[in-house]
């Protein structure tokens, strides 16, 4: 019986030895296309690194670099190869790629570089999905619609007057922006600095969301968390500030006057405006600072 045992061994190391896995795949897109002013990008990406630039150019650049490099002993396999579109619709550009599922036997190991870098006018308004990619987007004042799985995204330098945030274990940082922002995130993490909102609403589950932003008397901020964490920073302005929370806690920094409590429940007012927000949290935390 162990002999038979050593035998079959032999013969998988023989095969496996025989069966040098070695494959490359590549794609390389440099062009230009054609979108109108006020139009918008669709992109739909998978595990990039993903640039997206606003400046007064009138087209839109699409740069895209993928490589695939596939070596060990043994046998693999793709059940779809690595595709990318773009398509000019009305003024608009759908840009969408096709994500490589790699299938392995033995001792395989594959390497995967990916890479996309887009420049556009910085008027355009985006609308954006991304599963596990890495993402940095600048200098756009067109509307941002952002959905993303894993991964991290930055925004920096926006002007935009409406920002539509999802995550679900990814982090989301933003740097400026004015008028709506709408942030959803289950564990993931949405991080705002130097905002300038009307409005504001947040929905978090395990997540943390923090928002650092001036306040208008007629503005509305609305924030929820069940086990998250909320962190309000205001920048500018004043009004009144209610915390409801279960087995959670609330606290306000020293510029916060309590104006009422029990013991799921804090108001505070700050002197500068009539605002009016809004928090609460089930089991998590909600902080409160004034710059």
């Amino acid at each position: 019986m162990r002999l038979k045992s050593l035998v079959f061994m032999g013969f998988i190391l023989f095969f496996a030895a025989a069966a040098q896995a070695k494959d490359d795949e590549k794609y390389d897109l440099d062009k230009t296309y054609s979108i109108d002013p006020k139009g918008t990008i669709y992109l739909t990406s998978n595990d990039a690194e993903v640039t997206i630039v606003g400046s007064d150019r009138k087209d839109v650049h699409v740069f895209v670099e993928y490589r695939l490099d596939i070596t060990g002993l043994g046998k693999s396999w793709r059940n779809t190869p690595f595709g990318f579109e773009v398509v000019e619709e009305n003024g608009n550009l759908r840009i969408r790629d096709e994500e490589v599922q790699i299938n392995a036997f033995g001792m395989v190991h594959w390497n995967e570089h990916y890479a996309i870098k887009i420049e556009a006018p910085s008027t355009v308004s985006l609308r954006l999905r991304f599963d596990d990619d890495d993402v940095r987007i600048r200098g756009f004042s067109g509307d941002v619609s952002l959905s993303m799985s894993d991964g991290r995204a930055a925004l920096e330098k926006m002007t935009s007057k409406v920002f539509e945030l999802e995550a679900d274990d990814g982090t989301i940082e933003l740097d400026g922006g004015h008028g709506l922002l709408d942030a959803t995130i289950d564990d993931g993490d949405v991080y705002v600095t130097h905002g300038d909102f009307d409005e504001v609403t947040g929905r978090a589950g395990d997540g943390e969301i923090e928002i650092a932003t001036k306040v208008h008397d007629d503005g509305r901020y609305r924030l929820r968390a069940d086990d998250g964490e909320l962190l309000f920073e205001v920048l500018g302005g004043g009004g009144e500030f209610n915390a409801d929370f279960d087995d959670g806690h609330a606290r306000a920094s020293g510029a916060f006057k309590e104006i009422d409590k029990d013991d799921h429940f804090r108001l505070w007012s700050l002197p500068g405006g009539k605002a009016r927000v809004d928090l609460r949290v089930n089991d998590g935390r909600i902080s409160l600072r004034a710059k």
